[in-house]
Protein backbone atom coordinates (compact mmCIF):
# COMPACT_ATOMS: atom_id res chain seq x y z
CA UNK A 1 0.00 0.00 0.00
CA UNK A 2 0.96 3.67 -0.74
CA UNK A 3 0.25 7.23 1.73
CA UNK A 4 -2.38 8.83 -0.59
CA UNK A 5 -2.24 11.96 -2.43
CA UNK A 6 -4.57 14.39 -0.20
CA UNK A 7 -6.94 16.68 -1.25
CA UNK A 8 -6.07 20.40 -0.50
CA UNK A 9 -8.04 23.70 0.49
CA UNK A 10 -6.49 27.19 0.53
CA UNK A 11 -7.46 28.84 3.67
CA UNK A 12 -6.23 32.17 4.95
CA UNK A 13 -3.32 31.76 1.99
CA UNK A 14 -2.00 29.34 3.00
CA UNK A 15 -2.51 25.00 1.65
CA UNK A 16 -3.75 23.01 3.96
CA UNK A 17 -4.12 19.04 3.45
CA UNK A 18 -7.59 17.76 4.10
CA UNK A 19 -7.04 15.12 6.74
CA UNK A 20 -10.90 14.70 8.51
CA UNK A 21 -14.50 15.05 6.94
CA UNK A 22 -17.25 15.49 8.86
CA UNK A 23 -20.55 15.94 7.53
CA UNK A 24 -21.70 15.54 3.77
CA UNK A 25 -19.35 14.52 0.80
CA UNK A 26 -17.25 16.78 -1.09
CA UNK A 27 -16.78 17.09 -4.83
CA UNK A 28 -16.95 13.77 -6.39
CA UNK A 29 -16.84 13.19 -10.03
CA UNK A 30 -19.54 10.20 -9.86
CA UNK A 31 -21.80 13.25 -9.25
CA UNK A 32 -21.07 14.37 -13.24
CA UNK A 33 -21.38 10.67 -14.31
CA UNK A 34 -17.64 10.61 -14.41
CA UNK A 35 -16.09 7.12 -13.66
CA UNK A 36 -12.32 7.99 -12.50
CA UNK A 37 -9.90 5.19 -12.63
CA UNK A 38 -7.46 4.51 -9.63
CA UNK A 39 -4.24 4.28 -12.22
CA UNK A 40 -1.37 4.99 -9.42
CA UNK A 41 -1.17 3.56 -5.73
CA UNK A 42 -1.01 7.26 -4.69
CA UNK A 43 -4.51 7.58 -5.50
CA UNK A 44 -6.36 4.68 -5.73
CA UNK A 45 -9.48 7.33 -6.20
CA UNK A 46 -8.22 8.28 -9.51
CA UNK A 47 -8.69 12.05 -8.78
CA UNK A 48 -7.39 15.13 -6.60
CA UNK A 49 -9.35 17.64 -5.38
CA UNK A 50 -8.16 21.29 -4.73
CA UNK A 51 -10.69 23.88 -3.22
CA UNK A 52 -10.69 27.38 -1.85
CA UNK A 53 -12.09 29.28 1.25
CA UNK A 54 -13.30 32.90 -0.81
CA UNK A 55 -15.85 34.89 -0.19
CA UNK A 56 -18.42 33.27 -1.58
CA UNK A 57 -17.84 29.84 0.01
CA UNK A 58 -15.88 26.53 -0.50
CA UNK A 59 -15.04 26.27 -3.93
CA UNK A 60 -13.87 23.86 -6.25
CA UNK A 61 -10.56 25.27 -8.00
CA UNK A 62 -8.63 22.87 -9.62
CA UNK A 63 -9.09 18.77 -9.93
CA UNK A 64 -7.05 16.07 -11.56
CA UNK A 65 -8.47 13.33 -12.79
CA UNK A 66 -7.66 9.82 -13.86
CA UNK A 67 -9.56 7.96 -16.35
CA UNK A 68 -8.93 4.61 -18.33
CA UNK A 69 -7.80 4.43 -21.88
CA UNK A 70 -10.82 3.84 -23.01
CA UNK A 71 -12.66 7.07 -21.74
CA UNK A 72 -12.54 10.82 -23.38
CA UNK A 73 -11.77 13.61 -20.82
CA UNK A 74 -14.96 15.63 -20.41
CA UNK A 75 -15.25 19.33 -19.65
CA UNK A 76 -16.22 19.90 -16.05
CA UNK A 77 -18.02 22.52 -14.78
CA UNK A 78 -17.22 24.33 -18.38
CA UNK A 79 -13.59 24.47 -17.97
CA UNK A 80 -11.72 22.06 -20.54
CA UNK A 81 -9.27 19.11 -19.54
CA UNK A 82 -5.63 20.26 -19.95
CA UNK A 83 -2.41 18.10 -20.56
CA UNK A 84 -2.07 15.11 -18.75
CA UNK A 85 0.22 15.47 -15.21
CA UNK A 86 1.26 13.79 -12.28
CA UNK A 87 -1.66 12.58 -11.07
CA UNK A 88 -3.82 12.82 -14.31
CA UNK A 89 -6.04 14.81 -16.31
CA UNK A 90 -5.82 18.51 -14.67
CA UNK A 91 -8.96 20.86 -14.68
CA UNK A 92 -7.64 24.80 -13.73
CA UNK A 93 -9.60 27.16 -12.99
CA UNK A 94 -12.91 25.66 -12.04
CA UNK A 95 -14.71 28.12 -8.96
CA UNK A 96 -17.23 25.91 -8.78
CA UNK A 97 -19.20 26.59 -5.08
CA UNK A 98 -19.25 23.78 -3.19
CA UNK A 99 -22.77 23.43 -0.67
CA UNK A 100 -20.92 21.07 1.36
CA UNK A 101 -22.37 20.97 4.65
CA UNK A 102 -19.55 19.86 7.95
CA UNK A 103 -16.21 19.82 9.34
CA UNK A 104 -13.15 19.66 7.30
CA UNK A 105 -9.97 18.87 9.42
CA UNK A 106 -6.87 20.83 7.83
CA UNK A 107 -3.50 20.15 8.22
CA UNK A 108 -0.19 22.16 7.60
CA UNK A 109 3.76 21.17 8.46
CA UNK A 110 3.20 17.05 8.06
CA UNK A 111 5.39 15.71 10.85
CA UNK A 112 7.60 13.03 8.77
CA UNK A 113 8.03 10.69 12.19
CA UNK A 114 4.77 10.35 12.09
CA UNK A 115 4.52 9.26 7.92
CA UNK A 116 3.13 5.91 7.61
CA UNK A 117 3.27 4.27 3.96
CA UNK A 118 -0.43 3.67 3.60
CA UNK A 119 -3.95 5.85 3.20
CA UNK A 120 -4.41 9.18 4.69
CA UNK A 121 -2.52 11.06 7.59
CA UNK A 122 -5.03 11.82 10.53
CA UNK A 123 -4.84 14.97 12.18
CA UNK A 124 -2.39 14.74 14.41
CA UNK A 125 0.46 14.29 12.36
CA UNK A 126 0.39 18.00 11.78
CA UNK A 127 2.21 20.63 13.46
CA UNK A 128 -0.73 23.09 12.40
CA UNK A 129 -4.60 21.80 12.09
CA UNK A 130 -7.40 24.31 11.73
CA UNK A 131 -11.12 22.91 12.12
CA UNK A 132 -13.49 24.58 9.40
CA UNK A 133 -16.90 24.29 9.99
CA UNK A 134 -19.60 24.72 6.78
CA UNK A 135 -23.05 25.46 6.25
CA UNK A 136 -24.46 24.50 2.46
CA UNK A 137 -20.66 26.01 1.50
CA UNK A 138 -20.62 29.06 4.00
CA UNK A 139 -17.63 28.69 6.44
CA UNK A 140 -19.64 29.12 9.59
CA UNK A 141 -16.85 28.42 12.24
CA UNK A 142 -12.86 28.31 12.00
CA UNK A 143 -11.08 26.46 15.42
CA UNK A 144 -7.19 26.47 15.57
CA UNK A 145 -6.82 23.08 17.08
CA UNK A 146 -3.30 23.46 16.77
CA UNK A 147 -2.45 22.96 20.55
CA UNK A 148 -5.25 19.94 21.28
CA UNK A 149 -3.23 17.96 18.24
CA UNK A 150 0.19 18.61 20.18
CA UNK A 151 -1.73 16.76 22.92
CA UNK A 152 -2.49 13.83 20.95
CA UNK A 153 0.58 13.30 19.67
CA UNK A 154 2.19 13.91 23.65
CA UNK A 155 -0.30 11.09 24.51
CA UNK A 156 0.85 8.92 21.85
CA UNK A 157 4.39 9.30 22.09
CA UNK A 158 4.89 11.06 19.20
CA UNK A 159 4.28 7.64 16.99
CA UNK A 160 1.60 6.07 15.88
CA UNK A 161 1.34 2.25 16.93
CA UNK A 162 0.79 -0.38 13.98
CA UNK A 163 -1.04 -3.25 15.19
CA UNK A 164 1.04 -6.39 14.98
CA UNK A 165 0.48 -8.72 12.23
CA UNK A 166 -0.94 -11.62 13.80
CA UNK A 167 -3.91 -10.20 15.01
CA UNK A 168 -5.71 -10.13 11.50
CA UNK A 169 -9.57 -8.40 13.07
CA UNK A 170 -7.00 -5.39 14.41
CA UNK A 171 -5.21 -4.99 10.91
CA UNK A 172 -8.13 -5.20 8.78
CA UNK A 173 -9.55 -2.53 11.05
CA UNK A 174 -6.39 -0.35 11.45
CA UNK A 175 -6.12 -0.50 7.34
CA UNK A 176 -9.62 0.82 7.22
CA UNK A 177 -9.22 3.91 9.20
CA UNK A 178 -6.06 4.56 7.34
CA UNK A 179 -8.05 5.22 4.29
CA UNK A 180 -11.17 6.85 5.66
CA UNK A 181 -10.76 10.60 6.56
CA UNK A 182 -14.28 10.88 8.56
CA UNK A 183 -14.09 12.07 12.13
CA UNK A 184 -17.03 12.91 14.39
CA UNK A 185 -16.80 16.59 15.85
Amino acid sequence: MTAQVNDTVKYDGIVYAIAGISGEALFDPASLGIEPAGLCSACWRGFVCHYEVRAQGLTLSELELSLDGRSQAPTVFGVPPGERGLWGIPYKGIDQLIPFSGGLLLGDGFIEEMYVHMGFHPAYAYRRVQELIFDQGRLTKATDLSADMAKCRREIGGREDQPSADKRKDVMGWIEQRFSRDYTR
